[in-house]
């Protein structure tokens, strides 16, 4: 059972990205370079720390975490091609992967696995706010639902796997990404509703 999850994981993550992606090339989709160069980070930290703690035993509960990973640096590593991405960083992703760098400097020094990947939630949690204060205030909507719909998916297949296994920090990384990319769904439907009841 545990396997067809995990194919469901990345089968998700690679329609998710796919999706994304595609939505950069036609123009649909504008996304910031820093936020997904501190996504990159953030969940290769996040699984460092995992790994750290669980090890090769804890690898299958943080399936989700690694797809995600993959997924973050493809679109980072196409951001950087992109001449319409804006790749200004402004105080909050400043301050984010200012933050990072912290936590992975503690981290080396500590060696406070659990510690650190709670901090890298917090992080990635208020990461997600600008794309949130965006789509509430936003007159167009400039994100893809379907690219964001099954990013969730894939979170809800990452944290089923995580509570079948029953390990801390994988079912906190996808309970935390639950939680981010259903808000975006939400505030996505609400933008297209709004539009659609205004035409």
């Amino acid at each position: 059972m545990t396997v067809f999850i995990q194919i469901g994981i990345a089968a998700c993550i690679v329609i998710y990205a796919s999706i994304y992606l595609i939505g950069m090339w036609r123009g649909h989709v504008r996304p910031v370079m820093a936020t997904w160069l501190f996504f990159t980070l953030a969940t290769v930290l996040s699984f460092i720390t995992d790994y750290s703690q669980t090890g090769t035993a804890g690898l299958a509960a943080n399936s989700f975490n690694i797809f995600d990973t993959v997924a973050c640096t493809t679109i980072f590593i196409v951001t950087l091609f992109q001449p319409a991405v804006r790749k200004q960083f402004n105080t909050l992703e400043k301050w984010c992967i200012g933050a990072v760098v912290i936590v992975f400097v503690c981290w080396l020094l500590s060696d406070q696995n659990v510690l650190a990947h709670l901090s890298i939630q917090i992080i990635l949690f208020i990461a997600y706010i600008p794309t949130m204060t965006h789509l509430l205030h936003a007159a167009h909507n400039t994100e893809s639902l379907w690219s964001w719909t099954f990013d969730c998916l894939a979170s809800i297949l990452g944290f089923t796997v995580a509570l079948r296994t029953v390990d801390l920090l994988p079912l906190v990384y996808t309970g935390r990404s639950i939680l981010c990319t259903g808000l975006v769904v939400v505030l996505i439907l609400r933008l297209k509703w709004r539009n659609t009841s205004s035409t």
